[in-house]
């Protein structure tokens, strides 16, 4: 008689695991049906930690592009069944509970998935995994946000550039444009306009004589209206320090050994390296980033501006690449500084919402290269991307 119990109560137990009524609780395709009054033992069921353990399913963490977000939907796949379980329930009338009133089913359920979650640690990474999606949305909307491009210009042909005698007499910072800078500075005044049209622009320029005139004679030579673009003077793009007045004698010993040990990591007597020029530009990157992110309803003053133009220096220029684009030393080394004004442009991808330069830029021993695709862009940013002749034409 025994025996024909347990067999009679194994039968049982098959044909509830076969027909699953409403409210029953899931594990791994097992159902299981609480007894009357017994809220208790489905929470039990639920806490089960060697049956959590072994049902659960988490998507491992730290890829947002392998849909990690999915792993908070799929951790527990018996935890939607058990909410389908208590919905069908109130809805038949009857307790899904076995005990509670049939309102009372779903909740009931749910928390038992619930507390089953928690105690095989479900919960807490699905919380990681949606709390790094957000983290990630929010950084890419904040970098969508920043101006479409930013446009680097070197100051106009000065008299240092044709005769070096006159750093003899007149410091570095007052030495003004040429007749031909002037032009320089007027053409790259209409590229300008072509790029940004009548969108508005932020400048960040040089104190030295030579990068106002500059900056004065494009936004003459584009048009601007005083209410389309700001000025503002920042000395951390100054040139590079070569002393205080040079004697042209000594700087052409200089010049020589700076070849010898490098061009980056060589610093001039009462002077700069080019290591130093990196550690200020790193500062001056800073101020840029908090211009770009400042949100459209601040004062006027901290308006999101559609461009931004970094008016300054041709080792200045090529360190702000190097940062933006993360170049190497030796890659600095190999790139030539533009000439008189020459127009760089830094556009925002479309896909990666990071810089890349789109602009031709001169390297190689002969000054007879361009810069390979993979010095146009981060490595996460490394996709097509065209470069655009057609805005740097005269």
């Amino acid at each position: 008689m025994a025996a024909a119990a347990d067999a009679g109560v194994d039968r049982e137990a098959d044909a509830t695991a076969t027909a699953a009524p409403a409210g029953a609780l899931y594990h791994g395709g097992e159902s299981r049906q609480p007894a009357a009054g017994a809220v208790g033992s489905q929470m039990e069921a639920a806490v089960d930690e060697d049956s959590a353990r072994d049902d659960l399913l988490v998507t491992p963490i730290g890829d947002m592009t392998d849909g990690t977000l999915f792993a908070a939907w799929t951790a527990a796949p018996g935890f939607f069944l058990v909410l389908r379980g208590g919905d069908t329930a109130a809805a038949d009338g009857r307790a899904g509970d076995g005990g509670c009133s049939p309102a009372g089913g779903r909740p009931w359920a749910a928390a038992g998935a619930l507390v089953g979650l928690y105690r095989a640690g479900a919960v807490g990474d699905a919380l990681t995994t949606m709390a790094s999606f957000a983290q990630y949305a929010l950084l890419m909307h904040t970098r969508r946000q920043r101006p479409s491009r930013i446009i680097l210009v070197r100051h106009g042909e000065s008299l240092g550039n044709i005769d070096k005698s006159v750093y003899e007499t007149l410091a570095d910072s007052r030495l003004p444009l040429t007749e031909r800078g002037v032009a320089q500075a007027r053409a790259a005044g209409e590229r300008l306009r072509r790029l940004i049209g009548n969108e508005t622009v932020y400048c960040f320029v040089s104190p030295y004589v030579r990068a106002q005139q500059t900056l004065a004679e494009m936004v003459n030579s584009a048009g601007l209206s005083p209410s389309s673009y700001r000025v503002r003077y920042d000395p951390r793009l100054r040139e590079q320090d070569f002393g205080n007045l040079q004697q042209v004698d000594t700087m052409r010993d200089l010049m020589a050994t700076r070849k010898e040990v490098g061009r980056f990591f060589f610093r001039f007597p009462n002077g700069e390296s080019g290591a130093d020029v990196y550690d200020r530009v790193t500062s001056f990157l800073s101020s840029v980033f908090r211009v770009m992110d400042k949100v459209r309803s601040a004062p006027p003053h901290h308006r999101r501006y559609d461009n931004i133009l970094i008016v300054s220096h041709g080792l200045t220029m090529r360190i702000i690449c190097m940062r933006f684009l993360h170049w190497g030393v030796e890659q600095l080394e190999d790139v030539w500084n533009p000439d008189n004004g020459e127009v760089w442009v830094l556009e925002r991808h479309p896909d990666t919402a990071r810089y890349v330069l789109s602009s031709p830029v001169v390297c190689g021993q002969n000054r007879d290269e361009v810069i390979p695709v993979c010095m146009r862009s981060t490595p996460s940013s490394a996709l097509d991307f065209d470069v655009r002749e057609r805005d740097m034409s005269p």
